[in-house]
């Protein structure tokens, strides 16, 4: 590669970096992650539940839509074919009040739209034949939905693209990108203060939270989405599961609410939320103030007979919104720089993790287009 280091440069460690990677790599390419924090994954990718979505209730024809259907399939193959931890079992919409059955209606048409098989509609008696402590008026049962262990998953590509001679770079962040003749000098400066460069043909800014500064910092005159962040938190609650799928009561798809979902995780703990709460910065992981007391009530509208002394806080994380011009929740954002040889990824929310293999096809797809592989 002459006066090239890398082949490609991948800013941010998380799921999808390490999925872009992991698939890069695959194709032959030297490929260099670079990773502020001390390990891979320490944000968004391992501060959530490990829901893989089914991609019932995205927008039609969206790329979140598209690329969580197609990111679910690839999911589950990968899980099996490389032991990760993973169930598949299933999603429950509540409608706890007549008033939300539109939100339920919504959501079944979007299904639909989005090419999933019918969703079962569940009447209120009826829901105890499915899940014995849950009371609402109606419900949906969507099957495709499960749980990951999101961990080991990102320690599977990081093994995986590690055959293939991906370098990972930790405690390192990026500072910037310049345009060389045919290449990019990516900046970065570590722990103590040291600053340095590499030199990569092209470059694929997967910062998740950081990624908009990042741009910001390398094209101070491009337009760039305003970053939004938000806290959530949850609750955990000990002892036995009272139930054994996904719950997601009175879910209106396209707006941002404090969320009491109940999803059990793949280490068996039940976790309620997350909740939504102004983040002090983008790590923010302190559980929000008071969470018990807010989301108990929110809970008791759905679940039956739990402890609520049972109830603890859990963790926090900090999720990657991002704002644009007269849209407050947009879809995933793939743009390249006019300079060329720079993909911003931004807006990499959920259903991220659910949706990474299938971001790093679709970067591929970009990539291939572009004639850069």
């Amino acid at each position: 590669m002459s006066q090239l280091d890398f082949d490609v440069v991948i800013i941010g460690a998380g799921v999808i970096g390490l999925a872009i990677g992991q698939r890069l790599a695959g194709r032959g390419q030297q490929i260099l992650i670079i990773e502020r924090a001390d390990q891979f994954g320490g944000g968004a990718s391992s501060r959530n539940t490990g829901c893989i979505h089914s991609g019932a209730y995205y927008p039609s024809k969206s790329l979140k839509a598209q690329l969580c259907l197609r990111g679910r399939e690839l999911l589950y193959d990968h899980c099996s074919k490389y032991d990760v931890p993973y169930k598949k079992i299933g999603k429950v919409f509540l409608a706890t009040a007549p008033k939300y059955i539109d939100g339920l209606i919504k959501i079944k048409n979007l299904a639909e739209s989005n090419g999933l098989s019918p969703l079962l509609e569940i009447d209120g008696p009826d829901i105890h034949r499915f899940e014995p402590f849950l009371k609402c008026d109606a419900a949906l049962l969507c099957p495709e939905s499960g749980i990951v262990d999101s961990y080991a998953l990102m320690l599977s590509l990081v093994v995986l693209g590690g055959n293939h001679g991906l370098t990972l770079a930790t405690r390192s962040r990026v500072i910037s990108g310049k345009p060389e003749k045919g290449f990019w000098r990516v900046y970065t400066i570590d722990e103590s203060g040291k600053k340095t460069f590499v030199r990569a043909r092209w470059v694929v800014n997967a910062a998740g939270i950081w990624a908009t500064g990042i741009s910001r910092s390398t094209f101070p005159l491009r337009t760039i989405p305003e970053a939004h962040p938000v806290k959530g938190s949850y609750l955990q609650l000990t002892g036995p599961s009272p139930v054994s799928r996904i719950i997601y009561p009175d879910l209106i798809p396209g707006k941002i609410s404090e969320r009491v979902d109940a999803t059990p995780g793949i280490d068996g703990k039940l976790r309620f939320g997350p909740s939504v709460d102004a983040a002090a910065s983008y790590e923010d992981y302190r559980v929000a103030d008071n969470l018990k007391e807010r989301l108990t009530p929110l809970i008791q509208r759905y679940l039956l007979n739990y402890n609520t002394l049972k109830l603890s806080p859990d963790y926090a994380g900090v999720r990657p919104k991002i704002k644009t011009p007269g849209n407050g929740a947009p879809d995933f954002i793939f743009d390249w720089a006019d300079e060329g040889g720079w993909l911003d990824l931004w807006g990499m929310e959920s259903p991220g993790l659910t949706s990474a293999l299938a971001i790093a096809e679709h970067v591929e797809f970009l990539a291939g287009e572009t004639g850069l592989i």
